[in-house]
């Protein structure tokens, strides 16, 4: 077992996001709004194939997230499950735009 320390997880993703800002990408269009993702009664279950998929909606995923910035009363723990999938679409456009140049 291995622990998450959330501190380093903020200082990583901060530092990853910083670079992709530095290199010139300070917004991403979203030119995809749908997903596929294993159920979450499922997705840990190695043992196990996965019987279906769901579909995510990165539309409702960023709407949720940036409700956050509007009312604190919307922080809470679960929003990090939104912003997963939102920053696995940046990693995989930034990284597009940036392989010319090393990443």
């Amino acid at each position: 077992m291995r622990n998450i320390e959330i501190r380093k997880l903020k200082e990583v993703i901060n530092l990853l996001l910083d670079h992709v800002i530095d290199s010139g990408s300070d917004s991403i269009a979203l030119e995809e709004q749908f997903y596929w993702k294993v159920c979450d009664s499922e997705k840990y279950k190695m043992n196990n194939e996965p019987t279906e998929l769901a579909v995510g909606d990165l539309f409702d995923d960023l709407d949720f997230v940036e409700r956050v910035l509007h009312n604190k009363e919307n922080v809470v723990a679960y929003t990090l499950t939104e912003v997963a999938p939102i920053l696995a679409y940046v990693g995989e456009v930034a990284s597009n735009r940036l392989a010319p140049q090393g990443g």
